[in-house]
């Protein structure tokens, strides 16, 4: 397969390929040449970052909700998502996604979010108004 981005590197191509949801969905023998679920929820933050760091916001809000619909406890795919809305400039989005994400683990595991997540919208919360 080559690069649907080229400079992007091959993480680009495998993450873009999983984004149809198929291989997120099955449950089956593994298939030659798709990641594991690990490596998949890797690559497709590895994705968002990428195509956040080119402005592609859409196509990386994509790549970050799909590792969050597969591991919706997983904060480094929540994390994904909202740097990708920081990125964008959708304030309100990555506040209302980290309060889902908080609300989610409290719920599940009675945990709060790490101290580096909380600190992705910790300004957003504290600015003088």
């Amino acid at each position: 397969m080559a690069p649907i981005a080229p400079g992007l590197g091959t993480e680009v191509t495998v993450g873009v390929a999983l984004l149809g949801g198929f291989h997120l969905r099955w449950s089956g023998r593994p298939l030659p040449g798709v990641p594991r679920a690990p490596q998949r929820l890797h690559a497709l933050e590895a994705l968002a970052d990428r195509l956040t760091a080119t402005g592609r916001w859409g196509e990386a809000a994509d790549a970050a909700g799909a590792a969050v619909r597969a591991e919706p406890l997983r904060e480094s795919a929540n994390a994904a998502l909202i740097r990708v809305h920081l990125a964008e400039g959708n304030q309100s989005e990555a506040v209302r996604q980290f309060d889902r994400y908080r609300a989610l683990l409290d719920a599940e595991l009675g945990l709060q979010p790490t101290r580096r997540l909380r600190r992705l919208v910790q300004d957003l919360r504290t600015r003088d108004r």
